[in-house]
């Protein structure tokens, strides 16, 4: 899964040089450029386009998602992107906003054009402006969805902002978690686009290199939310690190799909133990596992808990396993399945 940022609020087309290299250095793999932005500057946008993939050449940094006159291109992809109508005020849905019509139409011209030619961008800017359940409009696809345009909105303006800035009383006001539950279930590959082009126009211009680090690092935590089932089918065999909720969620929603070997805890009290369906075992019996045995950690302390294994020479495969976005959730307290286990 590649991840882009936006150009726009971020690039200056007349010296491009400086922040294309700032937005390589914080990690990104390529800039999507959207060319109606770049419209309205003496440069025209053709020649804006000409100087920052100029520069992005030089630079060594991808730049094949243009958009321009309405139309999205990735490589040599064509993608339609959903859209909102702005009617009297209010935003309505536009062309590209049923799901299952858009997937059937992107069929047909693929049918037609003998080869995988289009494809589908999805704005979830755009889903949150018209209400819709992402989970519902995502699930309608199948992998027809080749890239998504990340960015917050306060679902009334069409604005661009950083995810998870948007908020009320503490709570967005973008449903991140069936964007993130409807990517995963169809197992999206394809590109992030994180366009926070209207909080960078907003920063003074010293200031906005400093949103880099941050928006890379919301885009690789959106890229481990959405995997993180496809990370699970990887592996034929894997095992548990923490006997706590995380467990617990994780034997709830993937257990039966995804069965772990055991689990095993630090706290050497709890050894011997049943939680979960699952046994407790110290670290020690990690040391036994085959090496393609994958080693998921269900507890926050994730680096901590690496380090512990690599330092006691345990050389499997570790990942990390988080919950929060979850299919369904198990809140009882822990007492609930000590107690069931024990009769």
């Amino acid at each position: 899964m590649k991840l882009y940022c936006s150009s726009w609020g971020m690039v200056n087309s007349k010296s491009p040089a400086k922040s294309i290299q700032k937005i390589k250095e914080a990690g990104f793999d390529g800039i999507f450029i959207d060319l109606e932005n770049y419209a309205d500057e003496t440069f025209s946008a053709d020649r804006a386009f000409s100087a920052i993939r100029a520069q992005c050449d030089k630079t060594g940094i991808a730049c094949d998602i243009v958009r321009g006159h309405g139309n999205f291109s990735m490589g040599d992809m064509c993608l339609v992107k959903n859209n909102a109508v702005d009617y009297n005020g209010h935003y309505i849905r536009g062309k590209y906003s049923d799901a299952i019509e858009l997937a059937r139409y992107i069929e047909e011209l693929n049918a037609a054009a003998g080869y995988e030619k289009y494809g589908f961008c999805l704005d979830a800017g755009t889903c949150n402006m018209l209400r819709q359940n992402m989970y519902d409009f995502i699930t309608g696809f199948d992998s027809e969805i080749k890239a998504v345009i990340l960015r917050d909105n306060d679902g009334y303006s069409d604005s661009a902002l950083l995810p998870y800035t948007s908020v009320e009383k503490g709570c967005p006001h973008t449903d991140w978690l069936n964007l993130v539950r409807g990517l995963r279930e169809i197992a999206f590959d394809g590109v992030l686009i994180m366009d926070f082009s209207h909080t960078a126009a907003a920063f003074p211009p010293l200031l906005r290199e400093l949103l880099l680090p941050m928006a890379y690092s919301m885009a690789v935590y959106f890229r481990w939310q959405i995997s993180m089932k496809t990370v699970m089918k990887r592996y034929h065999t894997r095992v548990l690190f923490g006997a706590g909720n995380m467990c617990r969620n994780y034997m709830k929603c993937y257990g039966e799909e995804f069965p772990p070997l055991f689990t095993c805890d630090n706290n050497e009290k709890r050894w011997g133990e049943r939680f979960a369906g699952l046994e407790i075992k110290p670290p020690e019996a990690l040391q036994e596992l085959a090496p393609d045995c994958a080693i998921f950690i269900c507890n926050v302390y994730y680096k901590e808990i690496e380090k512990q294994l690599r330092e006691m020479g345990i050389t499997n495969p570790v990942e990390y396993f988080n919950d929060e976005y979850m299919p369904s959730y198990y809140f009882d307290r822990l007492t609930y399945w000590e107690e069931a286990s024990n009769g």
